[in-house]
């Protein structure tokens, strides 16, 4: 056997270069063929979950709710921080003692407004409000006049904003001087616009 020549050498190098140059170039096309076709299915999935979201939920109806609910925001009777009357309240509050039959024993007027925030908080986008919160005590000989009494107010209430919390009820039993009663402590909020 004869040994090949330089010139037969060297074009055996250049050719087993250029199969290995061909079959990493198959190789790296069939990676990406794969990545692609894998992209592709995942695009079909998400395309296919966007579909049955979209099927469930009705975005145009639903975006048309939020418009009308912004609307009705904007025309509802929200009082603004300069808006809410202290007097307003506290007759509220009196109409409320006299068609319930129940005595106050404590009444405050809020000497400052607190910042509130609702749907979420101050660092997660929450709207800013500003609460006035009134504290009440009230006694009544039956428990039927403390849920009338709160009745009345929120019924009676000037503002749509307004709400009663932290309602504490609690039975006084018959001393000597006093026969038994209920009393109640509870907070009055208005919640204002900024």
């Amino acid at each position: 056997m004869k040994k090949p020549s330089q010139s037969q050498f060297l074009l055996l190098l250049i050719v087993a270069a250029l199969i290995g140059v061909g079959i990493y170039f198959v190789v790296v096309t069939v990676k990406q063929a794969s990545a692609a076709s894998n992209l592709e299915t995942q695009i079909a999935d998400v395309e296919g979950q966007i579909s049955s979201i979209n099927g469930q939920y009705d975005i145009d109806a639903l975006n048309d709710t939020l418009n009308d609910l912004y609307d009705e925001l904007e025309d509802s009777q929200f009082p603004t921080e300069d808006g809410v009357g202290t007097i307003a309240v506290l007759d509220v509050v009196s109409d409320a003692k006299d068609a319930a039959g129940v005595r106050i024993i404590y009444g405050n007027m809020p000497d400052t407004v607190s910042t509130v925030y609702l749907n979420g908080n101050e660092n997660d986008n929450g709207t800013e409000y500003m609460a006035f919160i009134y504290e009440l005590e009230a006694t009544a000989t039956e428990l039927s006049g403390l849920y009338n009494f709160l009745y009345e107010i929120e019924s009676n209430a000037s503002y749509q904003s307004l709400i009663i919390n932290a309602v504490e009820i609690e039975y006084i039993h018959t001393t000597v001087e006093e026969p038994p009663y209920r009393h109640t402590t509870s907070k009055i909020i208005v919640y204002t616009q900024t």
